[in-house]
């Protein structure tokens, strides 16, 4: 159930980043027209929002398991992550920030479900052996 939740979610998220980067002017015009030239920033906002709201789900759906993903596993991976495309990458662009926003969520995504699924696992082999 868990891994189908969170492909439903990332099927919608990937929906909306779909169509902002097949139609960035509709997403943009929603937006005013003093964003109309950030064509490529639009879809890297969506992608950042659409992590941020993957990350979200799966950290939600562990918690209300009683899984919660330790910060020895999820904080230095962030740290060093974001330590390399700040050093990559020019901190005085847009772009680069939502670049930092996705890495940093896209590893907190992945703590949490792998935290989550190898509780599963563990739970579903003890359940096997008894």
């Amino acid at each position: 159930m868990y891994v189908l939740l969170l492909t439903a979610v990332a099927a919608a998220c990937g929906v909306g980043l779909l169509i902002a980067w097949v139609i960035p002017e509709a997403v943009l015009f929603i937006l005013g027209a003093k964003y109309s030239g950030l064509t490529s920033e639009v879809v890297l906002a969506v992608a950042a929002g659409s992590m941020q709201v993957m990350s979200g789900v799966a950290s939600s759906m562990a918690a209300v398991r009683g899984t919660v993903v330790s910060p020895l596993i999820s904080i230095p991976p962030s740290i060093a992550a974001q330590a390399l495309l700040i050093y990559l990458l020019p901190l005085d662009s847009v772009s680069s920030m939502f670049w930092l926003s996705i890495a940093f969520n896209g590893i907190q995504l992945l703590a949490n479900a792998a935290v989550f699924l190898q509780r599963l696992i563990r739970e579903a082999r003890v359940a096997c052996a008894a």
